[in-house]
């Protein structure tokens, strides 16, 4: 049972490790002003690793972060993404 803890927990914390990863991807392409950085995969896998760990009674907190940051930049992308679509280069 112990390891079973042990494996929730550390995919809980993943999801949390992969969601700052995503929030460090994000500042380091709006600082060089590129989008080559904003990618789907970290999200993807911080998303499914949290909805994994929020099924332990012991990781469920670490999960729901890991849930509340991947899902936080995944509405961001998608939202700078339409907006950016919006603007018009050449009158």
């Amino acid at each position: 049972m112990l390891t079973k803890y042990r494996i929730f927990n550390i995919v809980s914390l993943l999801s949390v490790a992969m969601g700052l990863v995503s929030l460090l991807m994000i500042n380091i392409s709006i600082l060089y002003n590129n989008t080559f950085l904003l990618n789907f995969i970290p999200q993807g896998i911080g998303l499914l690793a949290g909805i994994i760990g929020v099924f332990n009674k012991q990781s469920k907190n670490y999960g729901l972060w890991g849930v509340a940051l991947n899902a936080s930049t995944l509405v961001y992308i998608f939202i700078v993404m339409v907006l950016g679509a919006t603007i018009n280069p050449q009158p």
